[in-house]
């Protein structure tokens, strides 16, 4: 949480019985004088005017500059003027002056209403409507809003949601062709809808989404609005239904830089769509906050490779995956052990903490894609031997360390001590001379059973049966 100081500004239509200077019609009631400048109250006043909010509240929210962001509350005035017309509504705008990254990360906690006026009887019985002054706001910035909205992808369904992601990674080319984009929907969905595009928004274009949550009606506004709210959907090319959980756009699907979905196997093709129409439950405690798109997509992939072991992968497949491997860690090592490039298997390993190795030693397991030696890792061995408890054998444990002296680094070498301090006497002896009898140098290997063997004589550990062989055999 953070502290954040707003200077406000406070305008709206009033009668001339309401007005401090006794004059009807549009006019700044009052503000946080010295703190904003003549230039930046006219954009205040021009972007409130802008579109009409005539029945109900609604949110701005916008730039004045690089460091200048206006959080605009906005409330209808039932009563009618002093000619008998209605439509009159007051706004109470609160201006920041922070970094860009630092505003988007506590946006919607900025959209409270108990930091602003919420009548126009409070605001005209303050001192602030009499004298034309009005101090600053101390506002408690936080991110709470990045949970909901993680908690809200939920509710999508996976298609929706990709759709999402490549509306938001457009943002800067949307933004450039003079568009906008409508969303409908009742309020406090619109918002919702507002969160989750924040949310899968690439960071560096968090700054171009600018919103009104109900622009129906527009009167041309000096700072176009990147989203526009509306009860109901308005024609355009780009439209988020907040009611029904829906993206249109002509944006393509599955598709960035250089990688398409379209160009992989139909099989392929079918097994990704099948995943992210059943996504929601996979989106649980998933943090979607600064994930990238290609992250995501790669994500889902990866999942689907997991779910339907049966699914046969062509060599143009994992071609066609390049794209997505250099962004997405396990889909990579994942590719590596299907195309079977053991070098970079290792090295990827490397890569992975304990939780993360854990974790997918978990989806090979289910999937039965993969034997355990596959995925052995000398830096894990204790994970390695607790995910295949009961089906090892000691073949199992040479042929890992035949791969790693194969294809692993020094590093990986360097590691067999991880393994051989878990070996009871006579499996130490078996691996010693099968080490002895390798083509492979094994030099590695032969100086750590050396090293422990020495330190065994000294006080007779080898004569117990080891960590591993209580995990293999699963004696006490």
């Amino acid at each position: 949480m953070m502290l954040l100081t707003a200077a406000q500004h406070v305008s709206g239509f009033l009668t001339s019985g309401q007005s401090a200077r006794r004059q009807a019609g549009f006019q700044t009631i009052c503000l946080s004088k010295d703190l904003i400048a003549a230039a930046e109250v006219r954009i205040l006043e021009s972007q409130v005017q802008s579109t009409l909010a005539e029945k109900k509240p609604k949110w701005q929210s916008y730039r004045l500059s690089p460091r200048r962001h206006v959080i605009c509350r906005v409330l209808p005035i039932d009563a009618p003027d002093d000619f008998g017309r209605h439509g009159r509504f007051f706004a109470h705008s609160l201006v920041f002056d922070v970094d860009d990254a630092e505003f988007d990360d506590f946006i919607f906690s900025l959209t409270d209403e108990n930091y602003f006026f919420n009548s126009l009887e409070a605001l005209l019985a303050s001192e602030a409507a009499k004298s034309g002054y009005l101090g600053t706001q101390q506002v408690r910035a936080n991110t709470l809003w990045v949970n909901q909205a993680n908690r809200l992808a939920e509710t999508w369904s996976g298609v929706e949601l990709d759709r999402l992601f490549v509306l938001m990674a457009h943002t800067p080319q949307i933004s450039q062709q003079g568009q906008s984009v409508h969303i409908a929907g009742q309020e406090d969905r619109l918002l919702n809808s507002l969160k989750l595009g924040f949310l899968v928004a690439p960071a560096e274009a968090r700054h171009l989404l600018s919103f009104d949550t109900n622009a129906e009606r527009d009167l041309r506004s000096p700072i176009k609005f990147w989203g526009r709210g509306a009860p109901a959907p308005a024609p355009g090319p780009y439209l988020i239904d907040a009611d029904q959980r829906t993206v249109t756009s002509p944006l393509p699907l599955f598709s960035f830089e250089s990688f398409s979905l379209s160009k992989l196997s139909p099989a392929f093709q079918q097994a990704v769509g099948d995943n992210l129409r059943t996504i929601p439950g996979q989106l649980a405690g998933r943090d979607l906050f600064n994930r990238s798109y290609p992250e995501f997509l790669g994500h889902e992939v990866y999942k689907s490779l997991c779910l339907r072991p049966d699914l046969v992968i062509t060599e143009s497949d994992v071609k066609g995956l390049t794209s997505l491997r250099n962004v997405h860690l396990k889909l990579n090592l994942l590719l590596a052990l299907l195309s079977g490039d053991h070098q970079l298997k290792f090295a990827l390993l490397r890569q992975l903490d304990s939780d993360s190795y854990r974790d997918f030693l978990n989806d090979m397991s289910k999937s039965g894609r993969f034997p355990p030696v596959d995925l052995f890792t000398s830096r894990f061995i204790s994970i390695w031997f607790e995910t295949w408890r009961g089906t090892l054998s000691i073949d199992d444990v040479w042929a890992g360390l035949e791969r790693v002296e194969s294809h692993g680094s020094k590093d990986d070498r360097r590691e067999f001590e991880l393994v051989v301090k878990h070996l009871t006497q006579p499996q130490l002896v078996l691996i010693e001379a099968r080490a002895q009898q390798s083509k492979l140098p094994f030099k590695e290997l032969q100086k750590v059973i050396k090293k422990l063997k020495a330190s065994s004589e000294q006080n007779g550990s080898l004569s117990k049966p080891g960590v591993w062989f209580r995990r293999l055999t699963g004696r006490k």
